[in-house]
């Protein structure tokens, strides 16, 4: 890299690994960028986060619904009852300061609140996009990737006998079998 741009991309390399570690403390475990091609051909950017955030223990639909209500500027959308179990759904728009982006100055966000089995863990799956106007095909993307969550472990049962089961799993499964 030739010197004079070295200052310049260790402040951007600074800046990304700044945005991990916030991304780390909010719990995010999951991060993915999209970019799609609008009708008009102009261009849309999309982020979906997967986070999971530790609760008090609260009955799984309470928890959904009140990890929903307590976010501001989120309209409550529903509440609905999953394959992986009830679930909160808030959107938002989001406006952004003028000096970020002149061009796009609102984002689309949706986000499914999705507590899991132990009561004691939220899982929170946003969908963040510049596509503003698209918000019906948005929402019915998001809704479909949030029933396709599951907590259950996914390995074949070779594997699931080799990893040990947690302590917080095993005592679910003495309670609910």
């Amino acid at each position: 890299m030739p010197e004079e741009k070295q200052t310049g991309f260790l402040d951007q390399l600074a800046q990304a690994r700044g945005l991990t570690l916030e991304m780390q403390r909010e719990g995010v475990v999951n991060f993915s960028i999209g970019a799609h091609e609008a009708n008009d051909g102009a261009m849309l950017e999309s982020v979906v986060t997967l986070a999971r955030r530790e609760i008090p223990w609260s009955p799984p639909k309470l928890a959904a619904v009140q990890a929903a209500t307590t976010r501001k500027n989120a309209l409550p959308v529903a509440v609905a009852d999953l394959p992986c179990g009830p679930a909160a759904f808030t959107e938002a728009l989001v406006e952004l300061p003028e000096e970020a982006d002149a061009q796009r100055r609102s984002l689309y966000e949706a986000t499914a609140y999705l507590p899991f089995p132990d009561g004691r863990n939220l899982a929170i799956l946003t969908l963040t996009t510049t596509a503003v106007d698209a918000r019906e095909q948005c929402r019915d993307i998001h809704r479909g990737m949030a029933e396709m969550v599951s907590f259950d472990n996914p390995l074949p049962e070779e594997f699931k006998a080799q990893i040990p089961e947690s302590e917080v799993e095993a005592s679910v499964r003495a309670v609910f079998g």
